[in-house]
């Protein structure tokens, strides 16, 4: 079970991505679903009602920021972070790595073996 704090956060989150999109009347036009309904999902007086997750993804698409996403991650222990900022491939740097380690050695063995 998820603790009402965890769900008050999520609807603060909803409520922000809301808010980013312009309010509750554009996030209606563009999800075709009732104001109504996203108010109640957005309340912290209607714990029973909560946000869809197919409105979360397209008003999160068409903010270009994760908000909601990035509560959930956050509540599961986890941060997210932008593709572009994700750390390269392992391979090419494990190869970096043990070439310069190969290197490493060879001039050591050099030197021990000139005295």
């Amino acid at each position: 079970m998820v603790e009402e704090a965890a769900l008050r956060g999520l609807k603060t989150a909803f409520r922000a991505l809301i808010d980013a999109v312009g309010g509750f009347d554009p996030a209606s036009l563009v999800l075709k679903f009732p104001v109504s309904k996203l108010s109640e999902a957005a309340s912290l007086h209607r714990m029973d009602r909560a946000p869809r997750i197919d409105h979360v993804a397209v008003l999160e698409a068409l903010v270009g920021e994760p908000l909601v996403t990035a509560q959930l991650a956050r509540l599961s222990g986890h941060a997210l972070l932008p593709q572009q900022a994700a750390p390269a491939a392992p391979a090419p740097l494990l190869a970096r790595v043990l070439r310069e380690a190969g290197e490493l050695g060879g001039v050591t063995a050099e030197t021990l073996a000139d005295g």
